[in-house]
């Protein structure tokens, strides 16, 4: 019947002629952002595009990427636009009753009521090709948001409490880890007692900073146990440990002021916090004098502060917390000597409330801790300072 065959075209318009609709959707929307991508990373590379021919680079790759997305965008265009013409040509083909009076074949009374039935129907789908493409673009935003669930989440289970009383102890015993670059850690045991300052030293490579993710429970070993007082951190929710492990690695800032960025919001953190934090790192007197003080903005890179400074305002950040065990990887080897001595030196003051590791690369600090361990090759020793 005829109700058949025009649900029928409705059908073929929407499945047939819009194959490849959602998938040219999603590259059109990919390849946009990777433009914009683009051209944030041009305005965050304040240098690296001023040298000799790097203008040129940066053009070429403008214009690759412009091409892609025109690129995309045309075969999107094609898709819609064949659903578009079809819909209305279904409507012309619908509404072409005339021919039929003047052949006796309806009469008027039927062409009307006809005409009035198919102006509703193909009207309507009519109307819906004027916001298909919103409907692609919602499915592209759909696809954006699949991405970012995918995306790998701390574990939401494991033990909601850890002991709060004074400096924590690390155990490692017989630790063994294997990345998928064949390297990693074999067969690693030594204590660090609460409130022990220690040093971790070796080459670049051979596994520090994965020790110091076991420590922290990041990652999971291959063999062997790592216990913070006891516990294994990987049995602990990430959200009960990081209120006793802290680790520094490099800068970190975010748009807000010099306070926000130290406090974070924390609750339990008052001003007289802050202020003391940024003294312990030799930075409020420097802070201080600036127009706002505290409550400086400072902007995703860091400005008005220089890059030393924003080392000392990321150990703030961790100093103010008062973790049982800090954990510092080599942020201090980025300074010049007297100045990373001098932080070392206020990071391993007895009266500080945590227990200490610090990976560094430098003998004057490893000699401030009260134990060295020097791993090499996967192996390692340990000295006593």
């Amino acid at each position: 019947s005829i109700d058949l065959i025009l649900l029928a075209l409705v059908a073929f318009s929407i499945w047939v002629l819009g194959r490849g609709a959602v998938s040219t959707s999603i590259l059109e929307s990919k390849k946009k952002y990777a433009m914009a991508a683009w051209l944030q990373d041009l305005a965050s590379c304040d240098h690296a595009f001023r040298y000799a021919a790097a203008a040129d680079f940066a053009l070429d790759r403008a214009d690759q990427l412009t091409y892609d997305y025109l690129d995309a965008r045309r075969q999107h265009f094609r898709v819609l636009i064949r659903q578009v013409v079809f819909t209305l040509f279904l409507q012309a083909i619908a509404r072409a009753g005339g021919g039929r009076v003047g052949q006796g074949q309806v009469t008027l009374g039927q062409l009307v009521a006809a005409e009035l039935i198919v102006a509703v129907i193909v009207g309507a789908f009519a109307k819906l090709g004027k916001h298909i493409e919103s409907f692609y673009d919602l499915l592209a935003s759909v696809d954006k948001l699949g991405g970012l669930f995918d995306l790998p989440m701390d574990r939401q289970e494991g033990l909601l409490s850890l002991p709060n009383d004074g400096p924590a102890a690390v155990d490692v015993d017989r630790l063994t880890y294997h990345n998928e670059h064949g390297g990693g850690l074999a067969s690693l045991s030594f204590r660090v007692a609460p409130g022990d300052r220690v040093a971790i030293t070796g080459e670049s490579g051979v596994g520090k900073s994965t020790l110091l993710n076991l420590i922290s429970g990041r990652i999971e070993p291959s063999s062997g146990r790592v216990a913070i007082d006891g516990i294994d951190p990987y049995d602990v929710r990430p959200t009960v440990l990081q209120q006793h492990i802290v680790t520094v690695e490099r800068p970190e800032v975010f748009t807000g002021t010099i306070a926000e960025n130290v406090h974070l919001g924390r609750p339990d953190v008052s001003v007289q916090d802050v202020r003391r934090a940024l003294n312990q790192v030799g930075l409020f007197d420097t802070a201080v004098l600036l127009e706002d003080g505290l409550e400086t903005p400072l902007t995703r890179s860091g400005a008005p502060l220089t890059e030393s400074q924003l080392r000392r305002l990321t150990l703030a950040r961790a100093l103010v917390a008062e973790p049982r065990l800090l954990i510092v990887d080599g942020l201090l080897d980025a300074f010049p000597d007297d100045e990373a001595v001098a932080l070392a030196s206020e990071l391993c003051a007895r009266g500080q409330p945590w227990t200490l590791i610090l990976v560094t690369g430098r003998e004057a600090l490893a000699e401030l801790c009260d134990n060295t361990i020097t791993l090499a090759g996967g192996a390692h020793h340990k000295t006593e300072n």
